[in-house]
């Protein structure tokens, strides 16, 4: 056969052999790249290539994908190969999940070169749309490979543009749809160009909050906090403030636990903290919430807020409004209170005001809870670290040896457990040593269970040096008592006796 030196092969006109296609078409798996390798012959790419995308074979779908990919680094495919992209993306809606994959990866791959940037471009509409397709795996699909997309600045324009059409989904009848679309959005934040076109969505991402769907509530929470990380968009967050607030009065609880949250948060960045302290009010009526879940998260939300400056004259106001929590019938909001009270004597600024607490938290050590029992000693053992509180704590003295009367043991055990504590500390001694007496008089009280535990206090204030005089000069009433008609009561007095009389 002559040779035409002057032959060249027509750049658009070669057509592959149908072996050529057929071996693409079986050989699944590293072959292929040998037949392809082989045909050092080729200029160009082949409609009969693309034409293997709407193949009914899986193995065919991947590898004529994948030949696309391989075949675009070479200049003279570069047309043809563009002109799949619409096909490569409609694969993201795939039954098959290895179609999908294959053509999600080679979508970036071909993104990698500037020049079919142009063609995937105007793809990027049909990307968005796939965002509302009834396959939960292709809105993922379509989600990521917006993402990749996102990398190269040449096709943020476009991407930029189909903004708004995200936001608009937002507000799909399908809660999967609104999911998506939060999630996109955040992504998408992470580049500065589309910062501006997000901040339109705040006040929608707020509402979603409220969604029906519990998935799209706490994403359009997470989206919001990490939104709230870019300066540019603090703007719109702020002013969407006074709705996170009116959320704290929303029928639902997860709504109000949300709500609680996102403040506490938000909190971090100054530029929310004025609008956020005329929630504090809201914060703490959720003290007494139905739901014990908002009655915690709303008292970690106001001590995240008390670690900064700029709440604690809102805070300050509101300590009367908490100190009468302390009534409340519910033994979880009186718990709440104790807490977020012992809390605040962090901050000299609240003291003054919770001083007034001292007496009802004393009444607290007699509560039908024995949790709330130990929190309130806990609150007056800290409240006496003050002394701005000593003298009000002393004058309670007698108080809390009354309950050693108390008909539930375990509210004796409590008081007793103060009193040695607070023993311990020399501001008190003397108010506990004027109420030695009261103590010596419970030694004939007709239950033994409080006479032996008066013993042991007395034999525990002892110890104290400064004790030892109040003891001493009581030891008369308690020689008294020797003569007592009852001789459990001689024996207990006797033991107290023996006492001091060791030293």
């Amino acid at each position: 056969m002559a040779s035409n030196e002057n032959w060249a092969p027509s750049p658009y006109s070669w057509v592959a052999p149908r072996t050529f296609i057929v071996n693409l078409k079986h050989s699944w798996g590293p072959g292929w790249v040998s037949v392809v390798v082989a045909q050092g012959s080729i200029t160009t790419s082949n409609p009969q290539i693309i034409d293997l995308l709407e193949d009914g074979d899986s193995g065919a779908h991947c590898v004529s994908v994948e030949a696309l990919a391989k075949f675009s680094e070479h200049v003279e495919f570069q047309r043809f190969i563009a002109t799949s992209i619409p096909q490569i993306v409609d694969l993201f809606k795939d039954n098959d999940e290895l179609r999908r994959d294959v053509s999600m990866d080679a979508l970036s791959k071909l993104s990698k070169h500037a020049e079919f940037r142009g063609s995937i471009a105007t793809s990027i509409p049909q990307i968005v749309d796939l965002f509302k397709d009834d396959d939960s795996k292709a809105r993922w699909a379509s989600m990521d490979a917006l993402w990749d997309l996102s990398e190269h600045a040449e096709l943020r324009v476009p991407i930029g543009t189909s903004i708004p059409g995200i936001i608009d989904l937002l507000k799909d009848n399908d809660g999967r749809v609104r999911l998506m679309s939060v999630g996109v959005l955040l992504r998408l934040s992470e580049h500065a160009e589309f910062r501006g076109s997000i901040a339109t969505s705040i006040p929608q991402i707020v509402d979603l909050l409220k969604d029906d769907d519990c998935g799209v509530r706490w994403d359009s929470m997470e989206a919001l906090l990490d939104l709230s990380e870019h300066a540019e968009l603090r703007v719109p967050i702020e002013t969407s403030i006074p709705q996170i607030i009116d959320l704290l009065k929303d029928n639902d609880g997860e709504v109000r636990l949300m709500s609680a949250t996102v403040l506490s948060r938000l909190s971090e960045h100054a530029e929310f903290r004025g609008s956020i302290a005329t929630s504090i009010p809201q914060i703490v009526d959720l003290f007494k919430d139905d739901d014990s879940e908002v009655r915690w998260e709303s008292r970690d939300t106001l001590l995240k807020l008390s670690e900064h400056a700029e709440f604690r004259g809102s805070i300050a106001t509101s300590i009367p409004q908490i100190i009468d929590l302390l009534k409340d019938d519910d033994q979880d909001v009186r718990s709440v209170t104790v807490a977020v009270l012992s809390k605040l004597l962090e901050y000299s600024e609240f003291r003054v005001f919770i001083g007034t607490s001292i007496p009802r938290i004393i009444d607290l050590l007699e509560d039908d809870s024995e949790d709330l029992r130990c929190e309130s000693v806990d609150a007056l053992l800290k409240l006496s670290e003050h002394t701005e509180f000593r003298r009000i704590i002393g004058t309670s003295i007698p108080q809390i040896i009354d309950l050693f009367k108390n008909d539930n043991r375990k509210v004796c055990c409590v008081s007793v457990d103060v009193l040695s504590k607070l023993s311990e500390q020399a501001a008190f001694q003397r108010f506990i040593g004027t109420s030695i007496p009261q103590i010596i008089d419970l030694l004939e009280n007709d239950d033994s269970y409080i006479r032996y535990t008066s013993v042991d206090v007395l034999l525990k204030l002892s110890e104290q040096a400064e004790l030892q005089r109040f003891i001493g000069t009581s030891i008369p009433q308690i020689v008294d008592l020797l003569k007592n008609y009852n001789s459990k009561v001689r024996r207990v007095s006797g033991s107290v006796v023996e006492a001091p009389c060791a030293r």
